[in-house]
C-alpha cells in the first residue's frame, strides 16, 4: 500500500517561467536546483513554502 510520495517530475518546456508561475502562485520556493549534464536536462525542485515534505522535480 502507498503511504506516502517523496516527490513527482514534471517536464516543462520553460523551467524559468515554469518555477516563477508555481511561486507567484502557489507559494513554493525552490530548495534545490541543478544541470543534469548526463540526462541533458535542468530541473528544480520547489516545495510548499516552509515545509520540507514531498514536492515537484521541474525538468526542461
Amino acid at each position: 500500500m502507498l503511504t506516502r510520495i517523496d516527490h513527482i517530475g514534471i517536464a516543462c518546456f520553460d523551467l524559468d517561467r515554469t518555477v516563477e508561475f508555481y511561486r507567484a502562485t502557489y507559494g513554493f520556493e525552490v530548495y534545490h536546483s541543478e544541470i543534469n549534464e548526463e540526462q541533458g536536462v535542468r530541473e528544480a525542485m520547489l516545495r510548499i513554502n516552509g515545509t520540507s515534505d514531498g514536492g515537484a522535480s521541474y525538468l526542461q
